[in-house]
């Protein structure tokens, strides 16, 4: 009787040793990424506007100031960690909305897509870096529409 409890302590050990060298181990895979698994920036990620409304647009798209785009955004950010933004669009069959702060290290900012007959309004806070342009691109059936307006950042947000 002795011995099979001395067994069957060595067994219950001998598990909880290999489970837990099991978790270790899987711990241990869960935080190292082979290289092929990490994301990486896309080679337009960073550069001038110019650069990044090319790398999102393609180069030859011929975009037009259109007034029916209303960009509501501050003059002056006192925080460019929290500038607030909103963009309207009375456009009709707005496939994506584009977002680009022209001195940010990553120009592009954010890009929405719209479904066919949603409206096209978006509300949300972005970082700028500096005082520069945002620029908004708005993509539809018969081209690309923009508007754009200065903002002075007292503070930059992007540091």
């Amino acid at each position: 009787m002795k011995q099979k409890q001395i067994i069957l302590q060595r067994n219950t050990k001998t598990a909880r040793r290999r489970f837990l060298q099991l978790c270790g181990g899987l711990m241990t895979l869960a935080f190292l990424q082979p290289a092929f698994a990490r994301k990486k920036a896309p080679s337009t990620a960073f550069g001038t506007l110019d650069e990044a409304i090319a790398a999102e647009l393609g180069a030859a798209a011929k975009i037009r100031f259109d007034e029916r785009l209303v960009l509501t955004v501050p003059d002056i950010a006192e925080d460019g960690a929290i500038v607030p933004i909103s963009v309207e669009g009375t456009l009709s069959g707005v496939k994506s909305l584009l977002i680009f702060v022209e001195k940010n290290p990553t120009p592009l900012t954010a890009r929405f897509n719209f479904q066919v007959d949603m409206q096209s309004f978006v509300s949300l806070h972005i970082k700028m870096n500096e005082s520069s342009d945002v620029v908004i691109v708005a993509e539809t059936a018969d081209g690309f529409h923009s508007t754009r307006k200065w903002v002075k950042v007292l503070q930059g947000g992007c540091a």
